[in-house]
């Protein structure tokens, strides 16, 4: 990294600058950016009493040199180590540095600034800022128990520890009661670093499980859908028994995440394991509305099991939409007919919008061939590949329901998309065929507790049960065998998915485009679930619980800000675990060595972030002062 003079000439002026050279981690191709603006040559002849152009550029020169100075050479080291002698007992000898990009990070998101807020408004003489950076630290790097965690703290390097493991439990509760306004300054302050997408948010939820078999038993009642939003940021939620992801048997907690158009999270909510989730996205809707700046007006994108009509009825409005996943399954007769019927079919040809007046999409031939004559005579030859080509039709149709807010009938006007595509079927038939393989050993030796499932993503959904004989009569047994009906009704929406919003677009691939990327928000609980391990939780108090679920939040943040501070080049996993290696091994006397794998994502990191870590050894001064440099470095924005 070096700093140097550039001049920029126009017809009436010289304007001198400081340029850096440095690797463009995307491009890995060398680029230059600006670090400070020097001025014109009349404003520095005149600051620097100069006479000439060459004079300035001579002092200036000097200035930077000085103000910038490259790194001096260092000489060789040279160490010896006995055979004969041991190490010494419990010595740490490796510590890990991949900490100080989580630490720019968060010194940049503004934790200090927010720490300092809190500790401000309440009574406490507990480190808030350092526990709140440990405890981010060692959920990417080592995340487990808060008490392991404090241990683990213990190898990353010159990280001290300011507080005992009661503040630590004591700091919970603080930060669960600023949750929200936590959240809303690192939103904020994350404009600075990366441009948010916040056209669009993605909306889902899901839940987490406890090593313990007891419900939380609490007076009082959830909130209600029309519950004042003050007091929704003091609903943490109880432990109950509920649905789980994992099918586990065991108290769970709901969670609602909103993610912005670019992946980054923008807000998450806690609520009560038995709960109906639809409600949740409402209340953390006002929640952004009240607390996050500049964020009230986007669309919001959620699955079929969040568009329920109280939700689609609160974001039809002046500067809100919805787009949400359309059960086909749950349309009504007539809705299926229209699906179903070989009428209306349409398809994107480069950016030439064809349509068909029948055209049986289930039976395509490989390429389907099309001439079209335009308005103005010209006639055109199109070959689709329906292999790959995506078949949609469109309507609009009144949806009505019960506006829970008045209790009276309310109206809206509904944008139904229905896709058809080859891949999407063979996809579909896959998981089919999957789960007929499963079941087919389960019904070999079934189980005294085998019972048939209504839930779809179960093999034994496809399960014909008979407990009575051909005369009607009592069968002493139930028998169980696949329900070929039931596998003939499935295989009719191979291939089909419907979508439903209130967004007028006269090109619908944006409507569809948005609703594909929904993937990133089941990627986000997919990081925090297995890389973060954010369950199963430990801990037992409401409020504790929500604290751990915003650390969890917090390490999520940082990781996708990671993400695209190297350009999206890889994956989170490839991130998370380079960070976890990048240790230090220390020597004796003679400082530090590298105990990692140098890559193309070191090399990314380091040079985004402006350091280097890599060298073949290091003094303990050089790490510390690279260390006290991401509390207050330059940071560049990632976009």
């Amino acid at each position: 990294m070096s700093v140097r003079l550039h001049a920029t000439r126009s017809k009436n002026s010289v304007c001198f600058y400081a340029i850096e050279d440095f690797i463009n981690p995307t491009s890995k191709k060398r680029s230059t950016r600006t670090v400070e603006s020097l001025g014109t040559l009349n404003e520095l002849m005149a600051s620097l009493h100069a006479d000439s152009e060459e004079q300035v550029r001579e002092l200036l020169k000097a200035r930077l040199k000085e103000k910038y100075p490259s790194p001096a050479k260092k000489q060789p080291v040279v160490i010896s180590f006995d055979p004969n002698k041991t190490i010494e007992k419990d010595q740490v000898n490796s510590f890990n540095v991949g900490y100080f990009f989580i630490k720019r990070i968060l010194y940049c998101l503004g934790i200090d600034e927010i720490c300092s807020r809190i500790s401000a408004e309440h009574r406490f003489d507990f480190d808030l800022e350092n526990i709140v950076n440990m405890l981010v630290y060692t959920r990417i790097l080592y995340p487990c128990s808060k008490r392991k965690s404090m241990e683990e703290a213990k190898n990353l390097f010159l990280f001290e520890q300011s507080f005992q493991l009661q503040d630590v439990y004591r700091a919970l509760s603080v930060l669960a009661q600023n949750t929200y306004s936590i959240e809303a300054a690192l939103y904020k302050n994350s404009n600075k670093l990366c441009k948010r997408d916040t056209r669009v948010l993605y909306y889902d939820c899901t839940n987490f499980y406890f090593e313990t078999e007891e419900e939380d038993i609490v007076e009082g009642e959830e909130l209600t859908d029309e519950a004042d939003i003050k007091t929704v940021s003091l609903d943490f939620g109880k432990r109950e028994y509920g649905k789980s992801k994992e099918h586990r048997p065991n108290p769970i907690i709901q969670y609602g995440l909103f993610m912005s158009g670019d992946g980054i999270p923008l807000a998450d909510y806690q609520f009560s394991g038995s709960s109906n989730e639809q409600p949740s996205l409402k209340k953390l809707e006002k929640k952004i509305e009240s607390d996050f700046q500049d964020c009230d007006q986007f669309i919001v994108c959620t699955d079929s099991g969040l568009n329920s009509f109280a939700n689609k009825l609160f974001n039809d409005k002046p500067g809100r939409s919805f787009i949400s996943t359309q059960s086909i399954k749950k349309l009504n007769k007539k809705q299926k007919d229209w699906v179903f019927s070989d009428k209306g079919w349409k398809v994107y040809a480069g950016d030439t919008l064809l349509k068909f007046e029948t055209l049986d999409v289930t039976n395509l031939p490989e390429t389907l061939e099309l001439t079209v004559k335009s308005t103005s005579g010209k006639v055109m030859k199109f070959h689709i590949d329906t292999e790959k080509a995506v078949f949609f039709k469109d309507c609009w149709y009144k949806k009505t329901g019960k506006n829970p807010e008045t209790g009276k009938k309310a109206v809206i006007d509904e944008h139904l998309i229905i896709t058809y595509s080859q891949k999407y079927k063979r996809y579909k038939q896959h998981l089919r065929e999957r789960k007929l393989e499963r079941l087919e050993k389960m019904l070999k030796n079934p189980s005294k507790n085998f019972r048939k499932s209504t839930d779809e993503r179960n093999p034994r959904f496809f399960v014909k049960e008979t407990s009575i004989t051909e005369n009607g009569e009592v069968a002493e047994k139930t028998i169980y065998e696949i329900d070929e009906e039931k596998i003939a009704e499935e295989k009719k929406y191979d291939g089909y998915y419907g979508t439903a919003t209130n967004l007028n677009d006269n090109d619908i691939r944006t409507v569809l485009e948005i609703n594909s990327d929904r993937w990133e928000i089941e990627e986000s609980f997919e990081i925090m679930k297995y890389e973060l391990k954010s369950r199963p939780m430990y801990v037992s108090r409401s409020d504790s619980i929500r604290a751990h679920l915003l650390i969890c939040f917090m390490a999520l943040l940082i990781i996708r800000l990671l993400e695209k501070s190297v350009g999206e080049s890889w994956t989170t996993g490839d991130v998370i675990k380079t960070l976890r290696k990048m240790d230090v091994t220390s020597l004796k006397g003679n400082g530090f060595i590298p105990a990692f794998k140098r890559t193309d994502l070191t090399d990314a990191l380091f040079e985004v972030f402006g350091f280097r870590a890599d060298y073949e050894i290091m003094t303990r001064t050089d790490l510390k002062k690279i260390s006290t440099e991401q509390k207050k470095g330059k940071y560049y924005a990632f976009l």
